[in-house]
């Protein structure tokens, strides 16, 4: 099982990511969060296969999260969506890491 952490200030990108990884079997969202702050913090408790991240977010960018944490999972940089409110929303990553 892919243990996944999920990254976003959009409360919508946070829903609509984890509706689209539950259908997938080999993947299990242990986490969300809304604020990259609780992120490191959930990152420095557990461990995280998989970390799909926000680029862009208050406080503190995904990229500056990534510079500070220690441990790097696998991570899957997201875009900034403009328009989050679409009926169909199709993610696609910047960078794999």
């Amino acid at each position: 099982m892919i243990k996944c952490l999920l990254v976003d200030d959009e409360y919508f990108a946070l829903a609509l990511l984890e509706k689209h990884l539950s259908s997938e079997p080999d993947m299990e969202v242990v986490g969300k969060c809304k604020s990259p702050i609780a992120a490191i913090e959930y990152l420095n408790a557990n461990e995280v296969d998989l970390l799909f991240l926000d680029i862009q977010m208050p406080l503190l960018s995904g990229v500056k999260l990534l510079r500070s944490i220690s441990q790097k999972p696998t991570t899957i940089l997201l875009p900034p969506t403009p328009n989050m409110h679409t009926k169909h929303l199709i993610w696609m990553p910047l960078i794999t890491c």
